[in-house]
């Protein structure tokens, strides 16, 4: 009997007692049975680190590990110095999976020697599983088409981490930054970065719960400055190795953002006045590095421009551009002088 490598799954738990049994439920019911399930209780104070030990007299692959709270990106950390498997995963603990989702990823990353795997994922607002419909795509790419992905409609694909299946090796010098929100917009194009090979399937096999206290539903001025740092820094990453055409659409894409942002929070954070002066600062330096390094057409570096001090209209065309299909997001694709990413928007 060949026996199948160890994949470790690493489950940061936090006050989710009303759902953690469903998840893990979900990681036990998986057709790929060489698992170890890492279920990391960052400190809760309800009843989930309980439900964690219980779960783990019931499966030995149940490994349950206790921790002052110190939010998720530690807890995953802490869960990747111990794990042991082969590869490792990573899942929400609201969330909850299809069975057959580590099979696959699995199978797709092992027939080609991939060093992530990686699927589509729906949302689902109860405990129903979605129908499994679709037949099955496989795509390959490169990690530089990959990162290409990230300015696509495929962008939340990419740049979470609960859809995919990593060598562990990929880890030995990476690591998810601590006490900081939108952990996953640091991580993820590092780790795609490392990677050679990337397998993506089209098979919608994560659930991913929405829950309307959740964090990311949550807009805090701190929370949107530390999304700037994230967008900052993957520019900076960009330029360091090199990735001239990624740099470049980075750049053009973050200010962009930043001119919908500005648009669009105006009224929201209107009483925040540090909040207000941070972000037209980071606006006007962004703007200047771009219309001082990227060749723009008139009309573009005119509209960029205006953007530095007087967001609204700009702002407005923004919206249409990064938001919606329609007539006014292809007038609005001209002023801001776009162009296509290097890879196709898999569907």
């Amino acid at each position: 009997m060949t026996l199948f490598p160890k994949i470790s799954v690493i489950v940061p738990v936090y006050n989710v007692e009303k759902y953690i049994e469903r998840c893990i439920q979900s990681l036990l019911n998986q057709t790929y049975n060489n698992l170890e399930i890492l279920l990391i209780d960052d400190g809760s104070s309800d009843k989930s680190g309980t439900i964690c030990d219980e779960y783990e007299l019931i499966d030995k692959r149940i490994r349950a590990i206790h921790k002052p709270n110190g939010g998720v990106s530690e807890s995953r950390n802490k869960g990747i110095d111990i794990a042991t498997g082969d590869y490792l995963a990573f899942v929400d603990s609201d969330d909850f999976l299809h069975p057959e989702m580590y099979e696959t990823l699995y199978r797709n990353i092992s027939e080609i020697n991939a060093d992530i795997s990686i699927c589509a994922f729906t949302n689902v607002y109860d405990s129903n599983s979605p129908a499994d419909e679709n037949p099955e795509k496989i795509y390959l790419a490169s990690n530089v088409e990959a990162l290409g992905m990230f300015f696509t409609f495929d962008v939340v694909k990419m740049t979470v981490v609960w859809n995919k299946l990593y060598k562990k090796e990929l880890f030995d010098e990476i690591r998810f930054p601590e006490g900081k929100v939108r952990e996953d917009e640091v991580f993820s194009y590092q780790i795609i970065f490392k990677a050679e090979i990337i397998s993506i399937s089209t098979r919608c096999l994560y659930y991913y719960f929405q829950r309307d206290d959740s964090l990311i539903h949550v807009i805090k001025p701190e929370n949107e400055l530390l999304l700037c740092d994230a967008f900052e820094g993957k520019i900076r990453f960009f330029k360091e190795n090199n990735l001239s055409g990624l740099y470049e659409l980075a750049l053009r894409r973050y200010c962009m953002w930043l001119v919908f942002t500005g648009y669009t929070y105006q009224k929201k954070f209107s009483d925040n006045n540090a909040f207000k002066v941070n972000f037209k600062n980071r606006r006007i330096k962004s703007i200047d590095l771009l219309l001082n390094g990227i060749r723009l057409s008139h009309l573009s570096r005119m509209v960029f421009r205006l953007s530095k001090e007087h967001p609204h209209l700009p702002g407005l065309l923004a919206n249409q551009k990064l938001n919606h299909n329609n007539f006014l997001s292809r007038i609005a694709e001209c002023f801001f002088d776009d162009h296509r990413s290097m890879v196709p928007e898999y569907q």
